[in-house]
């Protein structure tokens, strides 16, 4: 019989299987006739066969003989034959290849193979192929002859049916979501049914042979392997643990099993299911918390009931005004706070409220008002006169739920005599005043604290273009054109108690507009407290009008911004210098009208608002609402807002594009794009420029600081098709983390504390331009993922906002940092880099393009002169001396800085190294000390020069000539002049 997989040590299939097997053979044991098969080629041994059934007795079987292999196939396939006596040995076929035919035509027969004496190996190999027994010719009486086809007949049925048994359950096991599992030795997993693959991620192959506790999580493999030390009575599906997966969190498993034996009782393994009931512990953890939760709610909401009804009497007994609480079917005061014990001085509780309150022998009006009755749990307002304190009171009035579960009835009495008493005085002092509000051409007006009019004169009424009746209804904080005004007269007023020529622009009922200047001061009760406002309106419109016909006939423009950057004023020139209406510019942000401008214009407009000292002649370039790039002399002075002591500043703008154009014509040929240079590595980059300018390529520029990474960018803006939109730099190093990601996408009203209204960002403001993110290597982990949403998706989304906004901006990257570098270090996105790094331009330090010093020196010099509005200077030779062969670690920012500073300190028409900053005028002094010559100097300086020239481009004569821009044979004369051959050749 043949062997089964391990699986079928399974208790509850092998029972099956037993009874399977003993219904089998009582069903085979019965006395069915069965259709034998005789295959021989010997006439001879077929009718010794053929009379030995003859002569057997009791038992039923029918003979067919065949005398050939074919002959005896054509048989099987037509007749139900039930076992085959097999010669080997036949005319068309010979020894197992025979059998191997037979089993292939009916695989479920029973075979019996007849043999020679002599060729009994042949026929125990058949056995070895399928055949069921072997019976040797001549040997075998009638009795051994039937018992072994019976047997064979038996054995065969018994194993096909055992075959279709084993498929059958193997389906069912393999198809059900319980994991099947055999321990053999060491607890070692010897099968697992394939599902689970789909309930844990492993492959059965993966487990086989690992211990059963390696799949258990390690807080729970004791109370398997516990389980498992009690193998020998089994467990039942009260054992529970949790399972690592392959690639996700760990399952709860419910587990049962029993151990595997052997006849002699001894255990060999152990066989078990587990069923995965993950979904049902979580559940039952949800439903626990839920449970807690809301235990939790009920307590929590319990104690704050508790509370509540303690805090609703002790904020009763808080309140300065009277409270008192009633039955109001009887009129019985329940409740009075201190504040009414105190004001009647007398006990007050249990007696009745028209006794006790007012000292009436019956219920008044108040009292008996079944209005508070029908409309429960309205709230009802009345007012009247208190005859025992003799004071006029506003009351509040509603029914409410008391704590032990009554309606009663709550009343607040408010003393409102005092405000009746202002109303009074603000009456007289009408009457006082009359003859002023007639005869003024001012306007005076006089309001409630609630900025109702109480009354205006005659000329208000006039100015505003209302009637005595419809100004009842009008708010002073109405009249205010804009609402930031109201805020801050209301704030200063409310501060100080008065405002004087407060300067505001008020709406008249038409709409209409005016200029004025208002003073006014608060009225106050007898006890100092603040009842309304009194104050003057000054019409000042025809004299603001002609002092912005005087600023509007200035050339230059002229604006004035708040510390928020919101331009209160601009002139006729500034209007056409941005080409926008006036009612578009006023109320609008600098950086909304300019959003381009740079760093340096933030950093002087800071300045003058922190020192208060103002600045003039500061040339910088900036990016029109147009899009067109025009060069500007910038003023900056300081204007101190008399309301809130904080400076604004007023900036005048003169546009020098004529100027400029000028200078860049004669500048002509080593002057591209406000860069100047004539070094080849920098030509080169020239003439890619254009080129770039075509596309909106994403482009990364590398260099040290100082080379003018910025200037290259806004280069490539100029040249693109983009040129007439928005140029935005924004430095990533300058700007703290927390405000970065504000900064570049903008936030919207909220985000944060300080977020009062929607910002746009720097990515909004280049929209349709270009943006330079400089320095990008200091740019965060947490914002790079955003960043590289925009490169990717050209989309993102402010701070706060879930709106998504599409960014129609190129971005040009630049940075001082090996971007490769801080990628291997972690510090930078691999994929951002690559996002970034689509062309790359890398620009030479200053000193590997000395050529550009003189034009450098010249340029400065010119562009400091024009800035200062002195005559231009010249540098001495010995001052361009020091600066060819200096260093300069700072690169091309430096070489400015050491300019402007010798340009200042400079007394006299050339600029020689005393003016130099003090560090390198002290190199000057020690070489001079050192006793070498200027020109000694120099040569050295050369000499280094071409040695470290050579060094990078590995001694190639021909590359070194053109980094040093020179030719070939200049070069080779002087490396024969410093003996430099021997040292290359070494």
């Amino acid at each position: 019989m043949q062997h089964f997989s391990p699986f079928w040590g399974n208790y509850d299939i092998i029972e099956v299987l037993c009874n399977t097997v003993h219904f089998c053979t009582d069903r085979i044991m019965d006395d069915t006739t069965h259709t034998i098969l005789l295959i021989e080629d010997n006439r001879l041994q077929i009718d010794i066969v053929l009379h030995t059934f003859q002569k057997t007795t009791g038992h039923r079987f029918t003979l067919h003989a065949a005398e050939s292999l074919q002959e005896g196939l054509t048989l099987i396939s037509t007749e139900p034959i039930d076992a085959v006596l097999l010669d080997l040995n036949l005319p068309d076929s010979e020894g197992v290849n025979t059998l191997k035919a037979v089993l292939d035509e009916s695989p479920g027969l029973a075979v019996v193979v007849l043999t020679a004496l002599d060729d009994e190996e042949t026929a125990v190999d058949a056995v070895k192929h399928g055949a069921q027994d072997y019976l040797i010719k001549g040997s075998a009486d009638g009795d051994l002859l039937i018992r072994s086809l019976r047997y064979a007949i038996e054995r065969k049925q018994i194993s096909e049916r055992l075959k279709a048994s084993e498929q059958s359950y193997r389906m069912l096991v393999e198809n059900i979501n319980d994991i099947f599992f055999n321990l053999e030795e060491r607890n070692c997993l010897s099968y697992v049914s394939p599902v689970v693959e789909s309930a844990l991620g492993f492959r059965p192959e993966e487990l086989i042979g690992k211990p059963l506790l390696s799949l258990v999580e390690p807080e729970d493999r004791h109370i398997v392997s516990a389980a498992l030390d009690e193998a020998s009575i089994g467990f039942s599906d009260t054992l529970r643990f949790r399972v690592r997966t392959k690639n996700g969190p760990a399952r709860y498993m419910r587990a049962s099993g029993r151990p595997t034996t052997t006849p002699t009782g001894a255990t060999t393994g152990f066989t078990g299911t587990m069923v995965d009931i993950t979904e049902r512990v979580q559940a039952l953890e949800a439903l626990n918390r839920a449970k807690e939760e809301l235990e939790e709610r009920v307590a929590e909401r319990t104690a704050d009931l508790a509370r509540e009804r303690g805090q609703l009497l002790s904020i009763f007994s808080s309140i300065n005004e009277i409270i008192y609480v009633s039955d109001p079917k009887t009129y019985e005061i329940l409740f009075v706070n201190p504040a009414a014990e105190a004001r009647f001085g007398a006990p007050l509780v249990g007696g009745v409220c028209h006794e006790r309150l007012m000292g009436f022998s019956q219920p008044c009006e108040f009292c008996t008002n079944d209005l508070i009755l029908k409309n429960r749990y309205e709230p009802h307002q009345w007012e009247l006169h208190n005859p025992i304190l003799d004071r006029d009171f506003m009351l509040f009035d509603r029914i409410i739920q008391w704590p032990d579960g009554r309606d009663v009835r709550f009343t607040l009495a408010v003393d409102i005599t005092d405000r009746i008493e202002a109303e009074r005085r603000i009456s007289e002092s009408e009457q006082k005043w009359r003859g002023l509000f007639e005869n003024t051409r001012d306007i005076i007006f006089i309001s409630t604290i609630d900025g109702e009019f109480v009354d205006i004169n005659p000329a208000g009424l006039e100015l505003f273009g209302y009637t005595a009746k419809n100004i009842k209804d009008v708010v002073v904080l109405d009249i205010y054109e804009n609402p930031e005004d109201r805020q801050r007269i209301r704030r200063k007023i409310d501060r100080d108690g008065f405002v004087k020529d407060f300067e505001v622009t008020l709406k008249r009922h038409d709409g209409t507009t005016i200029d004025s200047l208002v003073t006014a001061t608060v009225v106050t009760d007898s006890n100092g407290v603040v009842v309304g406002y009194q104050g003057i309106i000054k019409d000042i419109t025809k004299r603001k009008r002609s002092m912005n016909i005087t600023l509007d006939s200035v050339a230059d423009g002229v604006l004035v911004i708040d510390t928020e950057h919101i331009i209160t004023f601009c002139n006729a020139a500034a209007r056409k210098l941005f080409g926008i209406p006036q009612h578009d510019i006023i109320g609008t942000s600098i950086d909304d009208i300019l959003p381009s401008l740079d760093e340096r214009f933030y950093t002087i407009l800071m300045d003058v608002l922190k020192t208060g000292r103002g600045v003039g002649n500061q040339e910088l370039n900036i990016t029109l609402p147009d899009g067109k790039s025009v060069p500007i002399s910038l003023g900056i002075s300081p204007l101190r807002d008399e309301e809130s002591g904080a400076l604004w500043a007023v900036m005048t703008l003169k546009d020098i594009s004529t100027i400029s154009d000028l200078k860049k014509e004669i500048s002509g040929r080593y002057t591209f794009e406000d860069i100047v240079s004539k070094n080849r590595e920098i030509r080169d980059i020239f003439d890619i420029m254009p080129h770039l300018g075509e596309t909106d390529s994403t482009v990364l520029i590398e260099g040290k600081s100082g080379t003018g990474k910025e200037l290259f960018a806004r280069a490539i803006h100029n040249l693109s098709r983009r040129r007439e939109g928005p140029f935005v730099a924004v430095n990533c190093a300058a700007l703290p983390e927390n405000l970065l990601e504000s900064e570049l996408f903008g936030h919207a009203k909220g985000a944060f504390t300080d977020a009062v209204r929607d910002k746009p960002g720097r990515f909004t403001r280049a929209q349709g331009g270009t943006i330079l993110l400089d320095e990008i290597a200091e740019l965060p982990l947490s914002l790079q993922g955003k960043l590289l949403r925009v490169l990717q998706e050209r989309e993102y989304e402010p701070l706060g906002s879930i709106k998504t906004m599409q960014a129609d901006v190129r971005i040009i990257a630049s940075t001082n940092k090996d971007l490769s570098g801080e990628v291997e270090a972690g510090r930078f996105r691999e994929d951002l880099f690559y996002r970034l790094n689509v062309v790359n331009i890398i620009i030479p330090p200053l000193k590997d393009r000395r050529e550009d010093i003189p034009l450098l020196v010249d340029h400065f010099i010119d562009k400091i002169s024009r800035k200062l509005g002195s005559d231009c200077l010249k540098a001495s030779e010995d001052f361009m001396n020091f600066l060819m062969y200096y260093d300069f670690p700072g690169n091309v920012r430096e070489l400015e800085n050491i300019i402007e500073h010798a340009y200042v300190l400079c007394r006299g028409p050339v600029i020689t190294t005393d003016y130099l900053p003090r560090e390198l005028r002290n190199r000057v002094i020690d070489t001079v000390g050192s006793g070498q010559s200027l020109r000694e100097q120099q040569e050295e300086a050369e000499r280094r020069h071409i040695e470290e020239a050579l060094i990078r481009f590995g001694g190639n004569k021909t590359r070194t000539a053109r980094a040093l821009n020179m030719n070939r044979s200049t070069l080779w004369r002087k490396m024969k002049r410093y003996e430099m051959f021997g040292e290359e050749r070494q």
